[in-house]
Order: structure tokens, then sequence, then C-alpha cells
């Protein structure tokens, strides 16, 4: 009996390429899958596979047409519906005036857990892009439920030129900022939290301030993540997102960086 050649790409890469091609009809080329093998091999040594989700956003890496991103990890499929028109491109989706992605089925992560990470590898279109409300990158909120567990990550450009990273629990939020950051430049960008503990935002060797989040962290169950944009006014990001993930760990967030830079990140010139 023939037997398929798999020509060393672990299981898990095959079945992520194999949904992509029977959903999609695109057929991942053996480069960008063998950059989508690396970041897999390297997460399960890292032991956060059966912990995380992800989704490649770059045309090579997922469909790179319609409106499906389709999603990879240990956690679920938990696949991603571009609304509003975002549209893919070679080094990621770009999200217009009012796109998003809307990640099916998500709204059940992080409730009942009390640490996660999150991030995106992005850029701007230019230094100006972000404004003072922010321009959202992922986040786990809608606008009539602020006052409770929920995240925002954001980039941000009143006065400062930067991210911010805002939890909201109970009635108040807690924020962390870092400032002068955009330059039409791709990075790694990472923000942590754990239930009563630290959190903190963190790019390309840059942390915010560590503060000490009092409420215990349970992320609302009713709200579905966002990447990109937001349901409602906040306008949309202004560049492109090439990855985005949710983890139930922290801690890893320098082993992250280093492994995204050299798979799913490949090509991009993000800094050292």
């Amino acid at each position: 009996m023939p037997r398929t050649r798999t020509f060393g790409l672990d299981k898990d890469t095959i079945a992520f390429a194999t949904r992509v091609k029977v959903g999609s009809g695109k057929t991942i080329l053996p480069e960008n899958l063998k950059q989508i093998n690396k970041f897999i091999v390297g997460i399960k040594k890292l032991g956060l596979w059966d912990t995380m989700v992800c989704w490649p956003l770059r045309g090579v890496h997922n469909a790179g047409t319609g409106t499906t991103a389709y999603s990879l990890g240990g956690l679920g499929v938990y696949n991603g519906t571009l609304i509003n028109s975002p549209t893919w491109g070679f080094n990621g989706i770009s999200f217009g005036t009012t796109g998003y992605i809307d990640i099916t089925g998500s709204n059940l992560l992080g409730a009942g857990s009390g640490s996660f990470t999150t991030g995106v590898i992005a850029r701007t279109a230019n230094s100006s892009a972000v404004d003072g409300n922010g321009r959202m990158l992922i986040s786990k909120a809608d606008i009539f439920n602020l006052s409770r567990n929920t995240f925002q990550l954001m980039g941000r450009n009143q006065g400062y030129n930067g991210l911010l990273f805002r939890l909201w629990a109970d009635t108040t939020y807690s924020t962390n900022q870092i400032s002068n950051l955009w330059n039409n430049q791709f990075k790694v960008i990472q923000a942590e939290a754990t239930s009563g503990g630290p959190y903190a935002l963190k790019t390309s060797g840059i942390t915010s301030g560590v503060n000490t989040h009092l409420n215990v962290y349970d992320l609302q169950n009713n709200i579905t993540i966002k990447i990109g944009g937001v349901n409602y006014s906040t306008p949309s990001w202004d560049g492109q997102i090439a990855f985005a993930f949710y983890i139930n760990k922290i801690g890893y967030t320098v082993l992250l960086e280093n492994l995204l830079k050299q798979s799913i990140g490949n090509g991009l010139a993000m800094p050292y």
C-alpha cells in the first residue's frame, strides 16, 4: 500500500495544511510549510502546544483569500472570520477602516483560567497611524462589557507613539504602556497577566512597568477574541498583522519572541 510522503513534517503541520487545502483550495508551498513546521516543533519543545491557539495571517501561511483565517494550536480549532473586508497580503492582513477578525468559538477561552499570554506580530503603515483613542491589535472585550474581566492590547499615539495593554476587572481597569515604538517595522508584541499577580507588556527587549492585578482574572465567557479591530467605533489597525496568538500560560515571552522571529516571522526584518 503506497504511503503519503510527509518530508519529515510534524503531524500537526500536515493537519493544518490539510484543513487549509480542504477549506480554501490553497496549497501552502513547501518553503512556507517548513516555517510553520519549525514553529510547531518549537512550541511543542516549550511545552506550550496544548495550551495555545494562534492565527498565522501572512497570505503564504494561510488561505490567502476569502473570509476564513484558519487557526493552529492544541487548544482546539478556533478559525477566524474576516469582517468588513480586511485584505490578505504576503506579509499579513490589512484591516482598512472598520475591518477585524472575529474568532469563532473563542468566547470560552480564558474562562476559569488564572493566567494568559497574548500577542501579535504587527507594524503600522506609518508612525502617526495610531491615534489618541487607540487602534486594536487583539482583544477579548466589548464596549458594553468593559466592567467585567476583559483585555485590550492596542497601539496608541497620544503623545508617545506607543502601545497600551489594558485589563478590566469589576468596575475599574489597569493600564501598562510602552512609548516611542512604531517606525513601520514589524515587531513581536506580547502581554501577559496572572490572577492576583503581575502583568506586563513586552516587545523587542522592552518591558513596561510590571503592575499587580489584584482581582481574580477570569475572562468573560460571552465575548469572542477579535484581531485588528472590534465591532464598535474604535478604528481598526492601520497597518498589517502577520500573526496573533493566545496561550493559557505565562513566563515564555523571550522564548516565544525568538521562536517567532526564526519561524513564522522569517523574512519580516524584525529587530533583534
